[in-house]
């Protein structure tokens, strides 16, 4: 059956492996039921497996290959090997946590994958991010679904923003004012407001259509959407 140890399961009968800097490079703690690489002892308030590198920055855990095609290697997987899988089950979650001001442990951000239709034949999955703001609980900043990605899933007030090699507001939205400003941040005052260059002879919106036959292109349509009256001013201006 070859080496067993502790097979009648005593719980402090521990196991331990020095190397030459840690006198706990591997170390089992058969009353925790926990096993632990590296130096600092056990934490019974973490989970299973522990790797501790002290006051270190050297990698905690480095997966390494050396094939040479182009399949993907190495790899990590989580696996929810369930019998009764359903839609929103998490497949696994990463939880990126810190201390507090005051010491106490608290997650800061957390990614996770969801199981959006189990059918087989048809299965869908999805990718969340989650980010905690004002200490409440991690709200939702992205998430990508077979049809869709949506950035602010909750609608909070989160502003997004993609910046370019000149401008930092190429295209900004404002979580609070419900705005867009492309170039720059919106006007208050408007939904949409598109920024000039500043570049000479370039045009803040262009419409360019490649039809070929006798039908107008481009067209930008002014739709009011509501019951006419004889004092509605305009449809567009």
């Amino acid at each position: 059956v070859g080496v067993v140890i502790n097979e009648n399961g005593i719980s402090d009968f521990d196991f331990r492996v020095e190397s030459d800097a840690y006198s706990e490079m591997f170390f089992i703690d058969a009353g925790k039921n926990k096993a632990h690489f590296g130096t600092g002892g056990i934490d019974s308030n973490l989970g299973l497996v522990q790797i501790n590198v002290g006051n270190s920055t050297q990698n905690a855990l480095t997966v390494s290959s050396t094939d040479g095609d182009a399949a993907q290697s190495p790899t990590i997987e989580f696996y929810r090997n369930s019998s009764s899988p359903a839609d929103d089950d998490k497949l696994g979650q990463l939880n990126f946590t810190g201390n507090d001001s005051n010491g106490d442990k608290v997650i800061y951000a957390q990614m996770y994958a969801q199981i959006d239709n189990p059918a087989t034949g048809s299965h869908d999955g999805r990718l969340v991010i989650d980010v905690t703001s004002n200490a409440a609980a991690p709200i939702n900043v992205f998430r990508a679904d077979k049809d869709e990605i949506v950035i602010n899933d909750v609608s909070f007030a989160l502003d997004t923003r993609i910046e370019t090699n000149g401008n930092a507001n190429m295209i900004f939205v404002d979580g609070s004012s419900d705005t867009v400003g492309i170039g720059g941040i919106a006007n208050s005052d408007s939904t949409l407001t598109i920024y000039d260059t500043g570049t000479a002879g370039d045009a803040n919106l262009e419409l360019i259509s490649t039809q070929d036959d006798l039908n107008a292109a481009p067209i930008m349509q002014f739709f009011r959407d509501d019951i006419p009256s004889a004092s509605d001013q305009s449809i567009g201006e």
